[in-house]
């Protein structure tokens, strides 16, 4: 089976003790997956600066999908940078314009 890489969050996101306000911009993206959108949405939840190891993205990962063509396919939308070998970082796309404001 694939395995992720490691993803460090680099987006800071309204939260509370409940929730993570995801930006509307990716949720209605057409340009990533649901699988993608998925990935990016799990990494957002985590404090900004936190490394989510790709062991436990993988855990969650659904059966037939392709770990790499998601992250081929975050990387080419902008979600992801890379950041040295078999790590990548989670931001903001520069397309979808600049991040919403809680």
């Amino acid at each position: 089976m694939e395995s992720m890489p490691d993803i460090v969050c680099d987006v800071e996101l309204p939260r509370d003790a409940r929730s993570t306000g995801i930006p509307r911009s990716w949720v209605r993206d057409p340009e990533v997956s649901l699988s993608a959108t998925g990935v990016a949405c799990h990494v957002a939840t985590y404090p900004a600066g936190t490394v989510v190891p790709g062991a436990e993205l993988s855990r969650s990962w659904a059966e037939g999908d392709s770990p790499a063509a998601v992250v081929a396919e975050l990387v080419e939308a902008g979600y992801l940078l890379p950041d040295g070998p078999n790590r990548f970082r989670l931001v903001h796309p520069a397309r979808l314009g600049p991040m919403p404001t809680a």
